[in-house]
């Protein structure tokens, strides 16, 4: 049995943000070991010292093993810690940082005890910050909860067998706050943990070997729908089997007006041009061969809107499923349990926009910009440059109505055409399929 602290969030199951939950009253009320103080002189007179003791709840028994990593105040994101140590067997750590202002985890990799923040605190946004200045050392401790656990069994959907290389993870009621705790991925006999749990009310996602998205318990079609399991502090639940449908695949042939394979081509299920974060972007894409051919692999049970776009952005224009050039307008494809569903694409010539960019008094723009180009509908489909007076054009696109923007990397100003200082202001661009239409792109004053 694999046991491992995973750092992840609801972006693996494409919902986007990681967060931590919030504090429960018990949880306000109990006292700070110390409070942060300053004064005492720091390791180098460059840097700062945190530190302090950590103890167990409601004694004062020390805790060996609780790791504390310092975050940036102003990101507050778990997963970039500027600093960190691990208590010795007294509970006491020291952290020798730069100066700055930071927030405290307190973490266990046991899973003996709850993931706090300083303040007692268990989510990373509402703990106090703590100031650290050079040649001086700020004091921190956390008093923390015993950990409760939820654990259960992974089945396959279909055959009812043990599933083994599930992971489940804890969220804060039906929200996008992952709970930072210690999972166990299932073994042989399907058997999953979750351990280090505060006091809450959770929704359970598991995924299965290879998934990037959730199976909720009890086979909700979404977290919405998930069943609450509440839990208090320290203790241990089980729950019933969660039932895993088996991933599936997309697979076909991408050819073009005439027929002919089409090497080199993308597909992302996930409906996305990446654009300038390069092709290939993300795990439901897949890269056709010489004839043509290609494989999503690992794909969960649901419903696609395929798009198909070119390595080099410029052999041929984008398209959704079902020959369409928006994402809304895409053809479904259904990836049912342990099935590999047939999607053929077939592309065109795209269109292009050659677009100069001048001042509001018609002479050359005087310095270096990026351009993105969307949908009206939204989607993100293409990008163009600006660089020492000349523009490098779009990428290949479909037809449609676009809104171009404009982004002056060192003043951080953003431009629309055709010299709006607004998205609603723009004026929309519209091209054929294939049509290729010179633009000049005026600077507001």
């Amino acid at each position: 049995m694999q046991a491992h602290v995973r750092r992840i969030g609801l972006a693996l199951a494409g919902l986007g943000l990681v967060g931590i939950g919030t504090v429960s009253p018990a949880q306000a009320a109990r006292p700070t070991v110390d409070a942060p103080t300053s004064g005492a002189t720091a390791a180098t007179s460059a840097d700062g010292t945190v530190t302090g003791r950590v103890v167990r709840d409601g004694a004062s028994t020390p805790i060996r093993g609780v790791c504390v990593s310092l975050i940036d105040a102003a990101i507050r994101d778990p997963f970039t810690a500027s600093g960190s140590a691990c208590t010795d067997q007294n509970g006491r750590f020291s952290v020798v940082i730069s100066p700055g202002r930071y927030v405290a985890e307190f973490s266990d990799a046991t899973g003996r005890f709850a993931t706090e923040y300083n303040g007692n605190r268990t989510d990373v946004s509402k703990a106090p910050v703590l100031v650290v200045r050079r040649n001086a050392v700020t004091r921190v401790g956390a008093s923390l909860a015993v950990g409760g656990q939820l654990s259960g069994r992974a089945v396959d959907a279909t055959t009812g067998m043990s599933l083994a290389s599930a992971c489940a993870y804890a969220y804060f009621g039906r929200t996008d706050r992952y709970v930072r705790a210690v999972s166990t991925c299932s073994d042989a006999s399907g058997r999953w943990s979750i351990k280090g749990l505060p006091a809450g009310t959770f929704t359970v996602g598991v995924f299965g070997p290879g998934s990037m998205q959730p199976t909720w318990a009890y086979g909700a079609a979404s977290q919405q729908q998930a069943h609450l399991f509440p839990l208090s502090g320290g203790a241990k639940r089980s729950i019933g089997p969660v039932r895993i449908a088996s991933l599936g695949s997309v697979t076909g042939v991408v050819t073009d007006a005439n027929g002919g394979p089409v090497a080199n081509a993308w597909i992302n299920l996930d409906g996305r041009f990446p654009g300038r974060a390069g092709p290939g972007e993300g795990p439901l894409s897949a890269h056709t061969d010489a004839a043509g051919r290609y494989t999503v692999s690992n794909v969960s049970p649901g419903s696609y809107r395929p798009i198909v776009y070119a390595d080099d952005y410029t052999s041929f224009a984008p398209e959704w499923a079902g020959d369409s050039d928006t994402l809304a307008g895409a053809t479904p494809v259904t990836v049912t349990s342990g099935s590999s569903a047939v999607l053929d694409l077939q592309v065109a010539a795209g269109a292009r926009l050659a677009i100069n960019i001048v001042n509001a008094d018609g002479t050359p723009a005087g310095r270096n910009l990026d351009g993105f180009i969307t949908l009206t509908t939204g989607e993100y489909i293409g990008d163009f440059d600006y660089y020492n007076g000349s523009s490098s054009g779009s990428n290949a696109l479909p037809g449609g109505s676009f809104i171009l923007r404009l982004s002056d990397g060192e003043t951080g100003d953003t431009y629309w055409y055709d010299g709006a200082t607004s998205a609603d202001a723009a004026d929309p661009v519209t091209l054929a399929r294939g049509e290729t239409k010179a633009i000049t792109f005026h600077l507001p004053n």
